[in-house]
């Protein structure tokens, strides 16, 4: 086993054991044609990203998931999916959430790269 660390998104830094796979066979890259919105602590304090579409079990995102936003005025940025629902991904907590921030149809894409971005040893 051996311990990496990840810099997500220049904002926070979260270690795993590379037994974990971050890469994914196929990616997925999801634009809603309804609103996405961002709430920094809707349930619990968990982060979410709620999709008004409900497309998310349907595009394929999973748990563990890295993904990332494109397109939001405040959120763009790298992520890590801890649950997953039709209308809702919930997310680590580190890094949060900029700001609570209701984005127009079709501007945000949230997207599963095939490897993360950045990997600090």
């Amino acid at each position: 086993m051996t311990m990496r660390n990840f810099v997500l998104g220049g904002v926070g830094l979260v270690t795993y054991d590379d037994a974990i796979t971050w890469n994914r066979k196929t990616p997925i890259t999801y634009t809603s044609v309804d609103k996405i919105r961002f709430l920094q602590s809707a349930f619990a304090g968990v982060p979410l990203i709620f999709d008004d579409d409900g497309q998310f079990i349907v595009a394929g995102f999973a748990e563990g998931d890295v993904i990332k936003v494109v397109g939001s005025t405040y959120n763009d940025g790298f992520y890590i999916v801890d649950y997953v629902g039709t209308n809702a991904l919930g997310l680590r907590l580190s890094p949060e959430l900029v700001a609570d921030e209701d984005a127009s149809p079709g501007t945000v894409t949230i997207s599963t790269p095939a490897q993360c971005p950045i990997d600090y040893i």
